[in-house]
């Protein structure tokens, strides 16, 4: 599996991260995402944002519960309202604010595995993307698709 190593001295993620290095994964690699304890509604939530991926043409991440060591570990907690999630990019976990409706919280957790496959915020003004800032609406496009594969290249074809 090839894993981007990147040094972070800015913000990452949704909040400011202590500069030191980040985790991020290559979609082609299909990297795998758990939820070990998780409702039902969260599970949905978690295979929604993951289909709302595939939709917009990125084949992975996907989602393997059983995984020994899954590359990237979806945990919900109480939060404040005005936080959705966090990426956590030194232990590769995804914090989802259970505060926040099942609709919200797809996109919330899609936008935050975008941050785990290396993407960076995108001011709403540039373009309409899963990576705004604050976002609970729009879902993955095909110009996050494009922005993954100016920074990881296409995935290559699956064998027949």
């Amino acid at each position: 599996m090839r894993e981007l190593l990147v040094v972070v001295l800015a913000l990452t993620g949704c909040a400011a991260d202590p500069p030191g290095e980040s985790i991020v994964f290559d979609p082609c690699d299909r990297p795998t995402v758990a939820l070990p304890e998780g409702t039902a509604d969260q599970v949905a939530s978690l295979d929604e944002a993951l289909a709302r991926w595939r939709d917009a043409g990125v084949d992975g991440p996907a989602r393997d519960d059983a995984a020994p060591a899954p590359s990237v570990t979806v945990v919900f907690r109480d939060g404040a309202a005005a936080n959705f999630g966090f990426y956590d990019a030194a232990t590769a976990t995804v914090y989802i604010n259970t505060r926040l409706d099942p609709q919200q919280r797809a996109i919330v957790i899609a936008h935050e595995l975008g941050h785990a496959l290396g993407l960076f915020h995108v001011e709403a003004a540039t373009r309409a993307s899963v990576m705004n800032p604050g976002n609970t609406a729009t879902p993955p496009n095909a110009s996050d698709a494009a922005a993954l594969a100016a920074l990881w290249g296409a995935c290559p074809a699956p064998d027949p």
